[in-house]
């Protein structure tokens, strides 16, 4: 159960990304499937695994600074 709480706490700044608009270069790609990737690069050296590991670490970056940014904005606004 710690397991599965931990991932849906993990979870709250993407969903928080996507409700402001921001979208995935692969919509299908997740933490999940990168920890798969990564097994599949360790088994058949296929650098491919990793350019989409790069890819989603990329958009994941990029959604943080935009919840980041939001967050700065509300507080300037509606807290300060």
């Amino acid at each position: 159960m710690v397991g599965k709480k931990s991932c849906a706490i993990a979870n709250v700044p993407n969903a928080i990304a996507r409700w402001l608009g921001f979208t995935w270069r692969d919509p299908k790609a997740n933490g999940a499937k990168c920890i798969y990737w990564y097994d599949q690069w360790l088994e058949t050296g296929d650098r491919e695994f990793l350019k989409m590991i790069q890819v989603y670490n990329e958009d994941d970056c990029y959604a943080t600074r935009r919840v980041k940014d939001w967050l700065v904005t509300f507080a300037k606004d509606f807290l300060l």
